[in-house]
């Protein structure tokens, strides 16, 4: 029997040692907690849709794979992950018709470059967390609200906000220890709790804005 997988279970595959490599279907829309946590020996992921993978609810880091495969500090033991049947090398678009990006590329620390295309309406808490090769980003007109997208990037040098954002969710840079300024788009309405903690480089900030943001 063939089956169409829709959602993983909370730890479902927590501990395996003997999975080496898994394949996420376009059908699956939601990973629950720890579901593949501490996955030691995962060296290939097969994510089919790209585009799919971005709306997958991930419920903690811990839950995504792409995290597990790339665990370690040492670049020669890192996984390979292929989107839409293509090996990833380092560089990554979203497609133009994501709306909202998730937890989708938690821990993947082999990206050095991603596009993110007009029509992104939010990115979500944590969607490119501890991408520790992410050096530059922009960020489209389009996005209204990110979250903790950027905590602990800490290679991230320059990040653009362009104006139509209007919130700055908590955690958003944590940690991006190689961010040197800052300028906040006039749109600006609420900064959450503690978004640039961490920042220790960060010697300039500017706010666009004629009444301060929240």
């Amino acid at each position: 029997l063939e089956y169409t997988v829709v959602s993983i279970k909370k730890a479902a595959f927590q501990g395996n040692k003997t999975i080496t490599t898994i394949h996420i279907p376009a059908s699956l829309n939601k990973i629950d907690t720890d579901a593949f946590r501490n996955m030691q020996n995962l060296k290939n992921i097969y994510i089919e849709d790209l585009k799919a993978w971005c709306n997958v609810d991930i419920v903690n880091g811990n839950a995504n794979p792409i995290y597990n495969a790339f665990s370690t500090s040492l670049e020669k033991n890192w996984g390979k992950v292929y989107f839409n049947n293509t090996l990833f090398n380092g560089e990554l678009t979203i497609p133009s018709d994501v709306k909202v990006t998730r937890r989708s590329f938690y821990g993947l620390k082999a990206l050095t470059k991603v596009t993110l295309s007009e029509g992104l309406d939010s990115i979500g808490d944590q969607t490119f967390a501890n991408c520790t090769k992410l050096t530059e980003i922009a960020i489209p007109s389009t996005v209204k609200g990110i979250g903790s997208a950027f905590f602990g990037c800490e290679a991230l040098e320059k990040i653009t906000l362009n104006e139509g954002l209007e919130t700055i969710g908590n955690s958003m840079l944590y940690n991006c220890k190689a961010l040197t300024e800052l300028t906040i788009p006039s749109t600006v309405k609420n900064i959450a709790s503690s978004p640039f903690s961490g920042c220790t480089k960060i010697a300039t900030v500017k706010s666009l804005s004629t009444v301060p943001p929240v």
